[in-house]
């Protein structure tokens, strides 16, 4: 490697040090997207005598780094089940442990004739997209109460060309969803407590309304299980708190009549993700 791209990557890894875990890789997706490239690419082929404009760009990006503005705002993407979806400040960065949603949701539609799928709270769209890709012969709803993630998640749909299958909706919960049977519902709902969800909003920059679950951190569940009595679902995916995973039970138990569920854990080994299925 030149002595240009290394000095450079050092320097710019030191700089985002004292806010990341891993400043070296985000040194190189951030000099790689500078340069319009690939981190591979960049790591195989380093660059040599590069451009003011490429160094002034790459300097601001990371600035913006140091300051805390997470990586997949700076390049306005974020790779989730094995896609790059777009997104940006009116949007949740997807998280690994979400792509369990998608894995077993995908699992429980891929062989249905006529699937209907709803998500709810869908934010940039990457759990009901990700199904839609193995389940094209299915009807897809998704939902979130603001305007612009639903333009986000409109943007990944028609990047994908799926966007004539899901129909994206402005609607808070159920409230504007019309009654009829869905074969899966899916839900990532805000469910941080609201304390904890104002410091990892200034934290890391993203938007409080997508983290905060309420008070305890659960409310929005309770509200959506008191919803769902008007519909009638085969099975549910929601992902929560594995502080919180008892007590939504529970919730669920109370509210949603003739149900089993279970749970699955995330790469950490904790409780992550809750499957209510209807008894038949």
């Amino acid at each position: 490697m030149n002595k240009e791209f290394n000095q450079l990557i050092k320097k710019a890894s030191f700089s985002v040090s004292p806010i990341s875990e891993t400043p070296l890789l985000d040194a190189e997706i951030l000099l790689a997207h500078s340069l319009g490239t690939t981190r591979e690419q960049l790591i195989l082929r380093p660059p040599v005598n590069m451009e003011k404009e490429t160094l002034a760009l790459f300097s601001h990006l990371i600035q913006k780094r140091s300051s805390g503005i997470p990586i997949a705002y700076l390049t306005g993407k974020k790779n989730f089940y094995e896609n790059d979806f777009t997104v940006n400040k009116h949007v949740l960065i997807p998280r690994p442990e979400t792509e369990l949603i998608a894995e077993i949701g995908i699992e429980l539609v891929i062989s249905h004739e006529k699937p209907v799928v709803l998500d709810v709270g869908t934010g940039s769209g990457c759990i009901p997209i990700s199904i839609a890709k193995y389940a094209p012969h299915g009807k897809f709803i998704a939902t979130d109460i603001s305007t612009n993630a639903l333009a986000v998640a409109r943007l990944n749909a028609e990047r994908e060309e799926l966007d004539d299958i899901i129909t994206f909706l402005e609607s808070s919960l159920m409230k504007d969803i019309p009654k009829m049977h869905f074969t899966l519902i899916t839900a990532n709902l805000p469910y941080l407590p609201t304390h904890d969800a104002k410091t990892v909003s200034k934290l890391y920059s993203e938007p409080f309304e997508a983290l905060n679950g309420g008070f305890f951190g659960y409310e929005l569940y309770q509200k959506l299980f008191k919803e769902l009595q008007v519909h009638t679902f085969d099975h549910m995916l929601l992902e929560a708190d594995p502080r919180h995973i008892k007590q939504l039970k529970q919730v669920a138990i109370d509210h949603i009549p003739n149900i089993k569920i279970k749970t699955t854990k995330d790469l950490a080994g904790l409780n992550r993700i809750l499957h209510i299925k209807k008894k038949n």
